[in-house]
């Protein structure tokens, strides 16, 4: 019943459209997660030249210009 069945082009076609959705899904979970790897290496960059600038000696209103952070995420740095 197996052989006959998978050469009926309905099964055939319904098989291919779900193996195509499944590589979608995976493609778009790929994507979604280099995104959000971005986004954390670029949020710890600059939590890491706040630190530093504070470090420095600069005001919190420079590290927060410098590392682009509000000046309450350079304040929350500071404790």
């Amino acid at each position: 019943m197996v052989q006959a069945k998978k050469f009926e082009q309905t099964f055939f076609n319904e098989y291919m459209a779900w193996n195509l959705h499944d590589m979608d899904v995976r493609k778009q979970g790929i994507q979604q997660g280099l995104q959000q790897g971005i986004q954390q290496g670029i949020l710890q960059s600059a939590i890491a030249s706040a630190r530093n600038a504070l470090a420095l000696g600069l005001s919190v209103q420079q590290a927060a210009q410098i590392s682009g952070l509000s000046l309450e995420e350079v304040q929350s740095l500071q404790k």
